[in-house]
């Protein structure tokens, strides 16, 4: 979720629908959907509460639920989605291995 011209690649490579996805924050799941995901990061909407500033658990499933990646992500921003019912955090991937690369690059 970067600027400039450095996150020009990673812009041309983003899934904008949402895929189902879930967030942990201490322990506990809240689903919600994914979009704008890109190697580098993603935006969650869902019904839950603000998560702390930080890091945060993130599953996103394909849109045929046949593919799974599991990471972390660190917080950059939080706000109300449109209407006010939902929320959406902007998370940056941390901590990504190669596999997990190739199964966002399939995803995307």
């Amino acid at each position: 979720m970067g600027s400039g011209s450095s996150s020009d690649g990673s812009r041309r490579n983003r899934f904008l629908a949402g895929l189902p996805a879930v967030l942990v924050e201490r322990g506990v799941e809240y689903h919600g959907l994914a979009h704008n995901l890109s190697r580098e990061g993603a935006l969650i909407r869902g019904a839950f509460p603000w998560p702390a500033e930080g890091a945060v658990e993130v599953r996103i499933r394909s849109a045929g639920g046949d593919l799974q990646v599991h990471l972390w992500g660190r917080v950059v921003r939080v706000g109300e989605a449109a209407g006010g019912e939902q929320t959406e955090v902007a998370l940056e991937f941390l901590r990504l291995d190669d596999r997990t690369r190739d199964e966002l690059d399939s995803m995307v």
